[in-house]
């Protein structure tokens, strides 16, 4: 069975500085997990909105995995795309790509898994029905079943 590709509906631009270049010329394989952090931080202040309070109940990174494919260089113009590919009980996978928005080619994927937590008692967090919810209604498909990862 052919994989579906991924839609991305969620888009950050990237102003990529000049300490994100090592020296080889291309930027440092550690700016674009601060790329990546930038895009879940905005991904989901907006889609999950006034129902987020990082104080309460949030997502932190358990793992993350990087395949680079292409040099990004100074002056090449960049976004992060992100959706999420699954949701289980206590996780969710976050799938992010760095894109040239010129050529459209993928720099970098990530896929993290983000597991709820909560901050005051240092303990795991079901990921809430409203969550799964906005993510859904965000992504334009059902992300409300439980499946275990």
């Amino acid at each position: 069975m052919e994989e579906k590709e991924p839609v991305f509906r969620h888009h950050v631009p990237v102003q990529m500085r000049f300490a994100d270049i090592d020296i080889l010329g291309h930027v440092n394989n550690g700016a674009y997990l601060q790329y990546m952090d930038l895009a879940k931080v905005r991904y989901f202040s907006e889609t999950l909105a006034d129902t987020l309070d990082w104080h309460k109940e949030t997502l932190v990174v358990a793992n993350i995995n990087c395949t680079f494919m292409a040099p990004t260089f100074w002056g090449d113009e960049i976004e992060v795309v992100t959706t999420i590919e699954s949701i289980s009980v206590h996780s969710l996978i976050l799938l992010q790509r760095v894109v040239d928005t010129r050529t459209k080619a993928t720099k970098c994927e990530c896929r993290s898994v983000m597991v709820g937590f909560d901050p005051r008692n240092s303990t795991a967090l079901e990921i809430p029905d409203t969550w799964r919810s906005l993510f859904s209604t965000f992504e334009q498909r059902d992300l409300q079943t439980h499946t275990p990862h």
